[in-house]
């Protein structure tokens, strides 16, 4: 069976991932902010799927919330960095045993394709990596 990753993951659907990376730009921010940077508009609809949206994350422990204030205001309390790296170590656990190494070498076969600037990225994301 794969490994584990470290800390209990509860991905963010495709909707979340939106409120997530305006975020991401800059936070904190409001539920009317955000409505109008996803959705151009903070129509009562737009407003309440937002706060949906942020009610999830705030669960799933992806964003916390400023109650100090009449206006709640949000903030990440994950980067994207760690979004990303939890999302390969799932990939990996589901058809590699865990292996981020065995991933990364289907990718590499699978994609032959990698410029010699992405393979030196990669190479220099490496080096950088070890202790």
């Amino acid at each position: 069976m794969g490994k584990k990753s470290q800390t209990e993951f509860e991905s963010a659907s495709n909707a979340e991932l939106q409120v997530l990376d305006q975020l991401w730009e800059k936070s904190p921010k409001t539920v009317r902010e955000l409505s109008q940077a996803i959705y151009q508009s903070t129509e009562p609809s737009s407003y309440a799927t937002v706060q949906t949206l942020l009610d999830r994350l705030e669960k799933k422990g992806w964003v916390s919330r400023d109650r100090s204030q009449f206006r709640h205001t949000f903030s990440p309390t994950k980067t994207r960095d760690f979004l990303v790296g939890e999302q390969i170590q799932q990939v990996a656990n589901s058809v590699c045993d865990g292996s981020i190494a065995a991933l990364l070498g289907h990718f590499a076969k699978s994609k032959p394709t990698l410029s010699t600037e992405e393979r030196l990225q990669l190479q220099k994301l490496i080096d950088q990596s070890e202790p």
